[in-house]
C-alpha cells in the first residue's frame, strides 16, 4: 500500500469496513468493496449489509460465512429465503469484491481480466453485444478506453 488515508465518506452501505475501522485503509482495496456492494445491489436489487461495522447483525454474519468459507451471495440470499438466480461468474465477482478483509479483494486489473466480463450476452434491440467490445479488445473504464492485452501487464 502507497499511502494509507484516514477520511470517512460516502453512503453507510458502500463504505468498506477498514475505512469504518478508522485505523487507515488503503483507498483502491476500499473502493473495490464499494464497487461489489453496487454490483450486488444492480445485480440482485437490495444491498447485502446495511453498514460493514460489527454493530451490524448482517455485516457480522458476513464475516462468519467468509471465516467459514462460504460464499458470500448465496448465504445472503438464503437469509432472505430466496434463490440465487444469476450466473456462478457474476457471483463469483461479487463475492470477491465483498470479501470483509481488504487484503482479499481484488485489484482494478484482476476485476477487468475477470471471465464475467467476456461473458457472451444475448443479443439486445439495438444488435449490440458484449463480442464487439472483444473483438475491439476494449475495455471501457470511466469513460476511457483501456487495452486488455496492455492491462494484463499492468
Amino acid at each position: 500500500m502507497l499511502f494509507r488515508s484516514f477520511d470517512v465518506c460516502g453512503s453507510k452501505s458502500y463504505i468498506a469496513p477498514e475505512v469504518l475501522s478508522g485505523r487507515g485503509y488503503d483507498g483502491f482495496a476500499a473502493d473495490m468493496w464499494s464497487c461489489g456492494v453496487c454490483m450486488f445491489a444492480l445485480l440482485f436489487r437490495f444491498l447485502p449489509v446495511e453498514m460493514a461495522k460489527p454493530n451490524d447483525l448482517y455485516f457480522r454474519k458476513l464475516v462468519r460465512v467468509q471465516l467459514e468459507g462460504k460464499p458470500s451471495a448465496k448465504t445472503i440470499f438464503s437469509w432472505y429465503n430466496r434463490n440465487l438466480e444469476v450466473s456462478l461468474l457474476a457471483t463469483d465477482l461479487v463475492d470477491a469484491l465483498i470479501k470483509t478483509e481488504a487484503h482479499l479483494r481484488p485489484s482494478v486489473t484482476e476485476v477487468a481480466l475477470h471471465p464475467w466480463f467476456y461473458t457472451p450476452l444475448p443479443p439486445t434491440s439495438s444488435g449490440f453485444t458484449l463480442d464487439t467490445v472483444k473483438r475491439a479488445n476494449l475495455f471501457t473504464m470511466g469513460g476511457r478506453y483501456l487495452n486488455l492485452q496492455r492491462a494484463a501487464t499492468i
